[in-house]
This record gives structure tokens, C-alpha cells and sequence, in this order.
């Protein structure tokens, strides 16, 4: 799996402005709001997500499995996405885990996580912070 940031080619310009004001709202439980893009049955289909810091987002995505996203906060006010897939065990033992890489984006960014396999992942914020 690589990662790729949306927009290819260049980082987001970080407006340390907007992280500071966006920072307190953020530690206090407001929901980064935006769309993600998962394969099901070969298809791209969107979900609209809530992210809060520090709790876990379930996301099924039928041909991969379930995403599990998890927001962290960091000190400069951006995000650190940790995501993981779940994957059932055909043989009905117990899940299968991968640990995908982790993204750190500001809060109004979005991002891309791709694969060899198919494996498709992406988030799209829909900018409704400060």
C-alpha cells in the first residue's frame, strides 16, 4: 500500500492560522466531516464519515473489508489518520488485520491510499471547519 496525498504533486501549504483556531474545536469533539471513497463489488462507492478525535470509524468497504480510522490530534494541530483493515478469515478463525500506512494531513485536507491490489481507499473533507 503507498500513500498519496491528494493533491499529487504538492503538500498542502500548512496555514498555521487556521490549524490554531481549528485545534481547541477539534480536542473538544467537533467531527471532521467528509466523504470516503471504498471499492464494493469492483465499484467506487462514497460513505460520509465523522471523524472525531481519538475514536474509532468503522468503514465497510464489501470487496476489502471493514476500515477502522482512528484520529489523533498532534501538537501542531494536525491529524494523524491510523488505519487499519479488517479482513474475515474465510476459514472462520479470526480476523485478519493489516495496519496500512499512517496519514498526517491537516484537518481540511484530504487524502489517497492506494494499492497493487485493488485496494482503494480516499477522504475527502468537506471543509466545514472554521
Amino acid at each position: 500500500m503507498q500513500t498519496i496525498r491528494a493533491p499529487v504533486g504538492e503538500a498542502p501549504a500548512l496555514d498555521e492560522g487556521k490549524m490554531a483556531r481549528m485545534k481547541p474545536l477539534l480536542e473538544q469533539g467537533m467531527p471532521i466531516k467528509g466523504v470516503v471513497i471504498v471499492l464494493v463489488d469492483g465499484q467506487p462507492v462514497q460513505r460520509q464519515v465523522q471523524f472525531v478525535m481519538g475514536k474509532e470509524t468503522r468503514i465497510d468497504a464489501a470487496d476489502d473489508g471493514t476500515y477502522v480510522v482512528t484520529p489523533t490530534l498532534n501538537e501542531d494541530g494536525s491529524v494523524r489518520y491510523g488505519i487499519t483493515l479488517l479482513r474475515k478469515n474465510s476459514g472462520g478463525g479470526p480476523d485478519q488485520v493489516e495496519t496500512l500506512p499512517v496519514v498526517t494531513q491537516t484537518p481540511w485536507g484530504g487524502f489517497t491510499l492506494g494499492g497493487g491490489s485493488g485496494k482503494v481507499f480516499a477522504f475527502d473533507n468537506d471543509n466545514s471547519g472554521p
